[in-house]
């Protein structure tokens, strides 16, 4: 505490004096109510509210973390968390973080930062259980927490212990995430989940680091208190998908970061961002499954790929390439991020227009 105090960290309760004889701590005093007791009481719904909370968490504790002392909480969880004079200011958040447990030994589980059978699925699995070639003096530790607490936000419910390894644990973080509809980015559900499943990843390796969960959070944080501009041709890529009639339906690629629909049909839409161009790609595939009836279905395609030409062109996408056949038709077209961002429903509403001409009978 008193290594926070002295670096001046912001979002840390003031550190002000302590002796051990008698033993004691004096700390700053906080009105207002610890996280627990705002989620459970309704006070923080939506998701300007839980984005903006999250956020200034994970950048309170990466503070901590780049200190020349790397100081880890190691026991992060809405009770050590408090939303200071959020009675007296109505209306402005401002997260502070208490209960940092420094104390650790050589060969200790640190049990020592159990505080009941509540705070449990908090902990990383390191800290639980000596694993070989894994330390719990590791930034993952703090992620692992961040991401518990983030379930905990859209959920209202503790994580109890080994949560994350339940086979249904993606289904239920998405499914609570998707409860908190978002009418101004409606991808912001789905991303959420997202960085709760990659930030409690059971192999510490696998985790997201406490870096790239602030990333993603200050991405999503500028997109909700600014839609109208957005920046991230990554973010508008999934939001055009989001905003279709398929938005239930589409897959996550990580390493593309690329929203894709398979549809039954089997026609295949992926939708990509271009980085370097700051463009969004579209990729438009269909390959037949059979081979009868050949030149029929060459009739059905070629009118097919013509009105999905069409129906680009009036949207004014760039065509990149166009090769069709009776087995295959590929189609890959383009536009500046910034113009997709500035007509999103327009943009995904072309989704809907293909797909329906992609529909085979």
């Amino acid at each position: 505490m008193k290594i926070l105090h002295d670096h001046h960290v912001p979002g840390m309760v003031l550190y002000e004096n302590a002796s051990e004889i008698p033993t004691f701590v004096a700390m700053e005093f906080i009105n207002g109510p610890d996280l627990k007791v705002a989620i459970e009481n309704h006070l923080i719904n939506d998701w300007i509210d839980i984005v903006k909370v999250a956020f200034d968490l994970t950048k309170i504790i990466r503070s901590a973390h780049s200190l020349p002392e790397r100081v880890l909480h190691r026991d992060i969880r809405p009770s050590n968390i408090m939303l200071k004079d959020y009675y007296s200011s109505r209306g402005e958040i401002q997260v502070v973080v208490l209960d940092f447990d420094l104390s650790w030994h050589r060969d200790s589980c640190e049990r020592s930062v159990i505080h009941g059978s509540s705070g449990l699925g908090y902990l990383a699995p390191e800290q639980m259980q000596e694993i070989k070639g894994v330390t719990s003096r590791h930034t993952a530790v703090d992620a692992f927490g961040l991401g518990m607490t983030f379930y905990f936000m859209i959920s209202g419910i503790d994580p109890i212990q080994e949560n994350h390894m339940h086979t249904s644990w993606t289904q239920d973080v998405c499914k609570f995430s998707s409860e908190h509809n978002c009418s101004s980015w409606h991808s912001i559900p789905n991303r959420f989940a997202r960085i709760i499943i990659n930030s409690t990843a059971d192999e510490q390796s696998r985790r997201w680091d406490v870096s790239q969960i602030e990333m993603e959070l200050s991405r999503i944080n500028d997109v909700l208190l600014d839609h109208s501009d957005c920046k991230y041709p990554e973010l508008v890529a999934e939001e055009m998908v989001a905003r279709s009639s398929y938005r239930e339906r589409y897959d996550w690629n990580y390493e593309k970061s690329s929203a894709i629909l398979n549809l039954t049909s089997g026609v295949c839409i992926e939708v990509c961002p271009d980085e370097v161009e700051k463009s969004i790609n579209m990729y438009i595939k269909w390959q037949r499954e059979d081979f009868h009836q050949r030149k029929k279905i060459h009739k059905w395609t070629q009118s097919a790929r013509e009105k999905v030409l069409s129906i680009a062109k009036s949207h004014r996408w760039k065509l990149l390439n166009s090769e069709h056949n009776s087995d295959n038709l590929n189609i890959n077209l383009s536009a500046p991020a910034d113009f997709v961002a500035k007509s999103l429903d327009k943009n995904s509403n072309m989704i809907n227009m293909v797909i329906k001409e992609l529909t085979f009978n």
